[in-house]
């Protein structure tokens, strides 16, 4: 019985790390794009991949350009000063 669980248990550990490779992958250009219209509403003018994320310039409904940047890693947006 104890063999047992500690193959399931073995089982359970090498699932979870095989699985959360698949949760931690990059963002692409798509799924940034999404982010930032979802949280900054307006027209998305200029989409720029460097190397650790993506610079994306809106025009907001008041006119004002802005341009953020969303992390390739976590997906977090900043605005880009």
């Amino acid at each position: 019985m104890l063999v047992k669980a500690n193959s399931l248990i073995r089982l359970f550990i090498l699932l979870v790390t095989f699985y959360s490779g698949a949760v931690l992958a990059d963002i692409d250009k798509t799924e940034a794009v999404k982010k930032v219209s979802q949280a900054y509403p307006g027209k998305i003018v200029r989409v720029q991949s460097t190397g650790d994320g993506f610079r994306i310039r809106i025009i907001q409904k008041d006119g004002r350009v802005i341009t953020l940047f969303v992390d390739k890693k976590t997906g977090a947006i900043q605005k880009d000063e």
